[in-house]
């Protein structure tokens, strides 16, 4: 899912509506929680689940970052096509604002960590694609350049291995790239899916 060398995973947090990871980030010296959070439709149920996610970032130092669809606004003005639910906004300011509290600490700037964060990854992330459809371009060169060779009869048995090992690669880097399309529509499932959480949780299996 990710390149170990950048992020590696001391453990994870499971709830009916959260999946998350804590672990060690490249470059920041403090502990890093990625939750990725999907709320109900029920204000009860909400009320449980920031309490539970309270509890998480309460039980563990880390700098926490939250992936969610929390299913409720913060005040009537962010309100449209729905009814507006004032004890389900209060409840979910109240949280954000307790969240706000356990993220922050007088040596560190979250906003500022936060911002360093993206660019890192988005900096990674392109890096990562070029080097990857560079190897491939030079992949693709070295067997051109093998079967041109081939048809004029200046293989000799040594260079056989070589043109099984450039396909064996090659065919390693189309499954990376099939792999990361298939996150992203994960991903994407995950955002724009419905309240049925055990549907949720399958696409994330």
């Amino acid at each position: 899912m990710w390149d170990s060398r950048m992020f590696s995973i001391d453990h994870q947090v499971c709830n009916r509506n959260f999946l998350g990871v804590i672990g060690s980030w490249s470059g920041i010296l403090c502990k890093v929680g990625l939750l990725n959070v999907y709320a109900p439709q029920s204000g009860t149920l909400k009320d449980q689940l920031w309490n539970s996610i309270e509890g998480v970032i309460n039980s563990l130092d880390a700098i926490w970052i939250l992936f969610s669809d929390f299913n409720v606004v913060r005040s009537q003005d962010e309100c449209f096509g729905s009814s507006f639910d004032a004890s389900e906004a209060n409840s979910f300011n109240e949280f954000s604002w307790a969240s706000d509290s356990y993220l922050s600490s007088p040596d560190l700037n979250l906003k500022n960590k936060l911002k360093k964060l993206r660019l890192d990854i988005k900096a990674w992330t392109c890096k990562r694609i070029s080097d990857k459809n560079s190897a491939k371009d030079d992949l693709i060169r070295q067997l051109g350049e093998w079967d041109v060779r081939a048809k004029n009869g200046l293989i000799t048995e040594m260079d056989i291995p070589k043109r099984e090992e450039w396909i064996m690669d090659l065919n390693h880097l189309d499954q990376i790239h099939r792999d990361d399309l298939k996150q992203k529509y994960r991903l994407k499932w995950v955002a724009e899916g419905d309240e049925n959480t055990n549907f949720f949780h399958s696409l994330l299996k």
